[in-house]
């Protein structure tokens, strides 16, 4: 049937779970295939989902889980690797939290969704349920992650860049030893 549509995708598999990671992938699936699986569903006579898929403002609703997902997709990947860290990886959440509280703030004030590119229509129904998911969706991060000062653990991630070591609470030998590396590193350039 999709063939014979000129759709994108030929297949549909059938899941009963997705991983995580892949759900921005199916949702934006679904929406692809939207007008396929409309046809689909009428044609096995299948009303729950037929009735989904004609209501506007839960295909608006499937248009911000798919674009979230993305973005959460985005930083759980860049946050796994072999250069990753617990300096790094706080550094990423916590500009994620920002980017968070800034598109609530930015909804709000501006009453638009374009950070969200998948969502086409029904913006003004949709408004309050997104900021109401953003501002849940950042307390839970709160929670799950809490507030880590990586400003005190600079140093780990240049050991040269700063030449005032007493804020690291570092022992006289080990500032000493700093100093020595930092006085070495400077006189080579």
């Amino acid at each position: 049937m999709c063939a014979s549509m000129d759709a994108q995708h030929e297949s549909l598999l059938l899941h009963s779970e997705v991983r995580w990671l892949s759900r921005s992938k199916v949702l934006n699936r679904v929406l692809e295939l939207k007008d396929e699986l409309l046809i689909f569903f009428q044609n096995e006579k299948n009303d729950t989902f037929n009735n989904f898929l004609t209501n506007d403002i839960w295909c608006t609703k499937l248009a911000y889980l798919a674009d979230i997902f993305n973005y959460l997709n985005t930083v759980n990947t860049s946050m796994q690797g072999k250069n990753e860290n617990i300096l790094t990886s706080t550094h990423k959440l916590s500009a994620f939290q920002k980017k968070i509280s800034f598109w609530r703030t930015h909804i709000v004030q501006k009453k638009t969704v374009d950070m969200f590119p998948s969502i086409q229509n029904n913006i003004n129904e949709i408004i309050p349920i997104i900021t109401q998911h953003l501002e849940l969706l950042e307390e839970k991060i709160t929670k799950y992650f809490p507030a880590f000062n990586i400003e005190k653990y600079d140093w780990i991630r240049n050991p040269f860049s700063s030449t005032n070591t007493l804020i690291y609470e570092l022992h006289y030998k080990k500032r000493r030893n700093l100093l020595r590396c930092q006085q070495i590193v400077y006189s080579q350039n």
